[in-house]
């Protein structure tokens, strides 16, 4: 529940910032995509602590009422992520919008669908180099369903793993 709280809260000022109408665009992308990923993280908070079962050291009461808290925080962190997509469009710089990828897309878990005020398009996120890919494959590729596309942070497939290890330790030593 804290994790959450403490998400939501960042969210919220994320949002009070987006509404800026001088803030630089470069900024406020910075300050969107944290934004999502603050409300993201408040999602994963909750998913966890309505999963995580009641512990013999808490009372079931406290439990429940810190999974609640979880819940509506991540609720609300979501709606200040939304309302910070909104006032960037209002002060005249929704191309920014435009070009943020929608997080819960990613996860198969938008709502909003064409409605959404972030794209869902996977060219809009940015390639990454293999090297500053994570050395874990990506469990939504083997599915076939990654939605990232080459922006994935995760390795796509056996072949590309080896060439992240490879990148990641250097060339192997002969001796």
């Amino acid at each position: 529940a804290q994790l959450a709280e403490g998400s939501a809260q960042l969210v919220a000022t994320a949002a009070s910032f987006c509404a800026n109408p001088q803030a630089d665009v470069g900024v406020l992308a910075a300050v969107l995509d944290a934004a999502q990923q603050g409300a993201q993280r408040a999602s994963w908070a909750a998913v966890a602590a309505v999963a995580y079962g009641d512990s013999d050291d808490f009372d079931k009461e406290w439990s429940q009422k810190m999974r609640r808290a979880a819940v509506q925080a991540a609720e609300v962190a979501e709606q200040y992520a939304r309302d910070c997509a909104a006032a960037v469009k209002m002060v005249g710089k929704g191309k920014v919008v435009q070009r943020a990828f929608c997080k819960f897309y990613a996860e198969n878990r938008c709502l909003k669908g064409s409605s959404c005020e972030f794209s869902h398009d996977a060219n809009a996120l940015p390639n990454l180099p293999l090297a500053s890919k994570t050395e874990l494959e990506c469990v939504f590729f083997s599915k076939g369903q990654c939605t990232r596309g080459a922006g994935c942070p995760f390795a796509h497939g056996e072949e590309e793993l080896e060439e992240i290890m490879r990148l990641k330790t250097g060339p192997a030593v002969s001796s």
